[in-house]
């Protein structure tokens, strides 16, 4: 009988062991599990911060001149005195939906940053216009045109065809396409804060380009690729 009772402790101490291991194992494997979800979490994150390539700081102050894009011989230079720049398309691959509008992908990063620190201080952006292909462009002016639209109003509003920012993927127009947009609370916060989030008003008053003044209109400036891209066309480099 006492041989029973010894045969039957052992057992369940075994059974206990056995089960106390097996839960330990199990916890520790799921701690491994969670900390491998976060690491990788974390990883995704530094991946998409990294995406955005850092701009040469040098340029960047080149590039916050409001007024420093060079005259060339656009189409419309030699005729109207107004001076776009020349700007290829983006690449497709590049381009992402913001709500319905196609932007760069990094635009597109830099806006959600900028979207939410201005919703914080109860102000609310909106992308009205990304990405505008040249065929796009071209329809927007001739359709202007046949509306019996002066040509050169036209021209001071919306860019030849191939000249476009819009054709990069790096402007955006927003809130409002109207000038007294700069005097609401949101063209006001856009004209004292966007440059913090890498945007900049393309067309302020007076600008060198001739262009209408348009507050609603950013471009994006904050990445080197962006930055390549404007000096580029501004003869920056």
């Amino acid at each position: 009988m006492q041989k029973k009772i010894l045969v039957l402790v052992a057992t369940l101490v075994f059974i206990f062991v056995s089960l106390f291991g097996f839960f330990t194992y199990s916890n520790n494997k799921n701690i491994e599990l969670n900390n491998l979800k976060e690491q990788n979490k974390l990883d995704s994150n530094l991946k998409e911060k990294s995406s955005i390539s850092k701009p040469d700081e040098k340029l960047l102050e080149k590039s916050k001149n409001k007024n420093c894009a060079k005259p060339v011989d656009s189409p419309l230079f030699m005729v109207y005195g107004i001076n776009h720049l020349q700007y290829d398309e983006v690449n497709e691959d590049d381009l992402v939906l913001y709500g319905t509008m196609l932007v760069h992908k990094e635009l597109s990063q830099a806006f959600k940053i900028m979207y939410n620190q201005a919703k914080k201080e109860g102000i609310e952006l909106s992308i009205l216009s990304g990405y505008r292909s040249v065929s796009s462009q071209k329809n927007i002016i001739q359709t202007r045109i046949n509306n019996g639209e002066n040509e050169k109003e036209i021209y001071k509003s919306n860019a030849y065809a191939g000249y476009s920012e819009h054709h990069t993927g790096y402007a955006i127009d927003i809130n409002d396409i109207n000038a007294e947009f700069a005097d609401s609370k949101e063209g006001k916060w856009v004209a004292s804060n966007s440059l913090k989030y890498g945007f900049r008003i393309s067309f302020p008053i007076n600008n060198v380009q001739k262009l209408s003044f348009e507050p609603w209109h950013l471009r994006y400036i904050g990445s080197a690729n962006a930055q390549k891209i404007f000096c580029y066309a501004e003869g920056l480099i």
